[in-house]
């Protein structure tokens, strides 16, 4: 087997340390985690939903079902969509066939691996985390 010379083996050597380097540090930022908001920027935005939960019960109790989409409360049942207190999220809704029960919650991290959600099923607010 041929031997290296000094300076093929030491840019050798050099690149498995770059290539190591890198990919501890991609590995470190993904498993950072999100900023949770605090416990009142979570109650503000159940307090929030309560309205639309309100607006929901409302619609079911005319139409003996769960709305498909919020936009469908408005403004018979509710004169806007109140916003989350979680900048930039969006309320996540959803109402399967035979939308007897429905689910709204918010997250509380960009991607969405932590939220909050209201299950009428259930009557309560339960937690979803990683």
């Amino acid at each position: 087997m041929p031997r290296l010379s000094a300076p093929v083996l030491f840019l050798l050597i050099a690149a498995f340390i770059a290539l190591a380097a890198f990919l501890l540090i991609r590995s470190i930022k993904s498993a950072q985690v999100e900023p949770l908001y605090t416990a009142e920027d979570v109650e503000s935005s159940k307090a929030a939903a309560q309205r639309i939960i309100d607006a929901i019960e409302k619609y079911r109790a005319d139409k003996g079902k769960a709305p498909w989409t919020l936009i469908d409360l408005t403004p018979t049942y509710i004169d806007r969509i109140p916003s989350t207190t979680m900048p930039e999220r969006e309320w996540i809704y959803d109402a399967s066939e035979p939308r007897v029960h429905y689910a709204l919650g918010f997250a509380t991290t960009p991607r969405r691996n932590h939220a909050w959600y209201w299950y009428s099923e259930h009557g309560r607010w339960i937690e979803a985390k990683p």
